[in-house]
């Protein structure tokens, strides 16, 4: 599929060992179900999002902290990584901790250019591919068990559900990605999801 696109596919850019995608609130929730009417700023997960009966808002990440502080948002999607860095732990009083989407970086490179390059070139390079997907798992568990622990010596807490809960919301999280793009791509996406998915 990359190929045909003029592009050669080497392998993830920053692959994380699990789910790293988490929403952090101010207002405490016990079920999913409380988070009806939330005002959830979005990135990639407007249609997890309303699925739980939020109400997705599109906020830069350098106005986060200004809207979360003045509650014009109730909460933010991210990963943990990055999380102290923008200072929204200081305005945040939780994340739910039932983790859903993987890392969708890639590295990719101009077929092209790939293919202009010499053997051993295209060996060095794919074995210093090879050497992040090895390297980093263990590196961002390192980095979100310390952000972990930063933001909860900040003050936040965890919040996590009910086994059942917690099974419908994370089954809810993949549903809705899948059906927006299935949506959008019906061509592919159906066959995508049969191979990328248990």
């Amino acid at each position: 599929m990359h190929k045909k696109g003029g592009l050669f596919y080497m392998g993830r850019g920053c692959p994380c060992p699990g789910p790293f995608f988490y929403i952090f609130l101010n207002p405490r929730v016990e079920t999913p179900y409380d988070m009806v009417g939330l005002k959830i700023q979005d990135g990639i997960t407007d249609s997890f999002l309303r699925e739980l009966g939020c109400v997705p808002v599109e906020v830069e990440f350098g106005e986060v902290y200004t809207a979360i502080e003045r509650g014009t948002i109730d909460g933010w999607t991210f990963q943990f990584p990055g999380v102290s860095g923008f200072g929204w732990h200081e305005v945040t009083k939780y994340w739910i901790d039932h983790p859903f989407y993987m890392q969708d970086i890639i590295t990719i490179m101009n077929l092209d250019k790939w293919n202009s390059l010499p053997k051993h070139l295209q060996d060095l390079v794919m074995e210093a591919q090879m050497q992040v997907e090895r390297d980093y798992p263990a590196i961002y568990a390192q980095y979100e068990a310390n952000e972990r622990q930063k933001l909860m010596e900040a003050g936040m807490e965890p919040l996590t559900f009910s086994p059942a809960d917690a099974e419908w919301y994370v089954k809810t999280a993949y549903e809705a990605a899948w059906a927006k793009e299935i949506e959008k791509h019906p061509e592919i996406s159906p066959e995508l999801k049969e191979w990328l998915t248990k």
